[in-house]
């Protein structure tokens, strides 16, 4: 890891990178600048995790970026899972009192990072997620989150509200991640 976080952060947020490249570049610049004028702590924790056997310039990528922009962090560990162990490594670094995760591809708005954590600061909720109302997705793709999210409310009916369970950004107290785990 790289520049060492100041304490007492109010809002952390990872973005997952994987085998992103630079492609990673615009959104990270972008979510920096709109995060630098607010007045109060943040950080971004980039997850640059890759696996050992296929080429994957990101971890540079992700060590280049945190060079130059304070409040920046990124963990590049040889993958022990796919996008979920991704998810949990951001999560687990972060050190602000309210965390999230997002995709680093650019499919996510980021004034929607924006409007859930608002949401979250003004409201007694633990958890705030978006769901995407319109997807650029293959038809493979939209088929299998279709499957996926029918299964998800059929195993978890107490959470029929939710809708597109993949999608991001996510964001919660830290004290409900750690009950999470």
């Amino acid at each position: 890891m790289i520049n060492v976080p100041q304490k007492d952060i109010e809002f952390s947020m990872a973005v997952l990178c994987y085998h992103e490249e630079e492609s990673v570049i615009p959104f990270v610049e972008n979510l920096h600048s709109i995060l630098s004028f607010f007045h109060f702590s943040w950080e971004i924790v980039l997850v640059a995790n890759y696996w050992p056997h296929i080429p994957d310039r990101t971890p540079d990528v992700a060590r280049s970026l945190c060079e130059r922009m304070p409040h920046t962090r990124y963990i590049a560990e040889p993958k022990q899972g796919a996008m979920g162990w991704d998810m949990k490594s951001g999560l687990d670094a972060c050190e602000g009192r309210y965390i999230g995760v997002i995709d680093g591809d650019g499919q996510y708005p980021i004034e929607a990072i924006l409007s859930c954590f608002a949401a979250i600061k003004i409201s007694d909720y633990d958890f705030i997620k978006t769901y995407r109302v319109l997807r650029s997705d293959s038809l493979y793709r939209n088929i299998v989150s279709g499957i996926y999210n029918r299964l998800f409310k059929l195993l978890f009916p107490a959470y029929r509200g939710f809708q597109d369970v993949n999608s991001k950004p996510k964001i919660m107290k830290r004290e409900a991640y750690g009950r999470m785990n």
